[in-house]
């Protein structure tokens, strides 16, 4: 092979290398646009949905609506996820309090029964060498209901749990990200699950880990959204960061929507057992959480569990190159060439050893 000729072919990989991020995050951006983009989140998080409670009736409202999108988009389905639906027993201890503002179906006794339901779906990779690798995306959308003691907001009376940010946005980046993927498949195949009862102790999470509809040593990586709120619109907070291989992956993705990715400020916190990555990190699933930008935890929680985390108090051009830089972040580990592994000595990776055979 002639010099000049190797010389012209590096030169042009070079190129097509150092223009394909840009090219994919316009195809992002043109794919994504606003209206369509954030439509999700303003249904998700609007009144009428009475703060998708897991024991309120419009959780199955919710439920249906991110059926439809999953079915609109074109998704794979489960034959043990009819209609994109896991359905799941929630059976949990409520403290029957006169404090308590949560829950207003009506507690009667400290146990609460009911049935939730995962919606889950799946698009197939464009790399056969990676069928048995799923890209988990994840995200829970219920929350905590209504209130019992209304507050007074701008001199109106509110009752209402919206849960805009946790996590009407987490199921909204979710749903664009199936949206995506369904049109420009990544070479490993993407799993999506947005998961109920969270609120209620990540029930959802934790059956689909006790009874997946893939088996846990297939999926290659998790990636999960939960939000508590944020106080920096140029930043977005890896819960879980140090942890895992992800973390370089998810900062250039991020970098590309002119967004920072920090390390959880507040590790002591114990976020990372809360939200619904954990079940699939005690497998051994490299899992973690995906969030809105927070520097201090202490600054964001006036959102948190109160009827304030509505869609108008969110800054929406954030929020989009939030979501824009989770679907990028997908892509890239989904195309990614590397084993996503548990950091030496990480207290999950004798676990990731096991399921994997490693």
């Amino acid at each position: 092979m002639k010099p000049a000729f190797v010389t012209a072919c590096l030169l042009l990989f070079t190129i097509v290398a150092c223009t394909q991020p840009d090219a994919v995050v316009k195809q992002i951006k043109s794919e994504l646009p606003p209206t369509n983009a954030l439509a999700p989140l303003y249904f998700l998080a609007s009144d009428s949905l009475k703060g998708r409670d897991a024991f309120r009736p419009e959780i199955k409202i919710a439920a249906r609506y991110i059926q439809q999108q999953f079915k609109e988009v074109g998704l794979l389905q489960f034959p043990e996820a009819p209609d994109y639906a896991q359905s799941f027993p929630i059976d949990v201890v409520i403290k029957d309090n006169s404090e308590d503002t949560f829950h207003t179906a009506g507690i009667n006794s400290a146990i609460k029964n009911g049935t939730g339901q995962n919606i889950i779906g799946y698009v197939k990779g464009t790399d056969p060498r990676y069928n048995d690798q799923f890209v988990l995306l994840s995200a829970h959308y219920d929350h905590i209901g209504v209130s019992k003691k209304p507050e007074m907001i701008n001199g109106v009376a509110d009752s209402i749990f919206n849960g805009a940010r946790d996590n009407a946005t987490g199921t909204t980046a979710v749903i664009d990200a199936a949206r995506y993927f369904a049109k420009h498949p990544a070479k490993r195949p993407i799993l999506f699950i947005v998961f109920s009862a969270e609120e209620e102790g990540l029930v959802g999470s934790t059956y689909f880990a006790r009874h997946p509809v893939v088996s846990l040593n297939k999926i290659y990586c998790n990636l999960n959204i939960d939000n508590a709120g944020y106080n920096d619109t140029t930043i977005v907070t890896l819960v879980g960061s140090g942890k895992t291989s992800m973390d370089g992956i998810i900062h250039r993705s991020t970098a590309a929507f002119g967004l920072t990715t920090i390390n959880d400020p507040s590790p002591e916190a114990g976020l990372f057992g809360d939200s619904d990555n954990a079940p699939f990190a005690d497998a051994g699933v490299p899992a973690i959480t995906y969030s809105l930008g927070f520097s201090r935890l202490d600054s964001v929680l006036k959102y948190l569990h109160h009827v304030t985390d509505e869609t108008s108090t969110m800054n929406m051009n954030y929020i989009l190159k939030f979501i824009e830089g989770y679907i990028f972040s997908a892509q890239s580990l989904a195309n990614n060439s590397s084993q996503i592994q548990w950091t030496a000595g990480d207290a999950h990776e004798a676990a990731w050893h096991k399921l994997y055979g490693k």
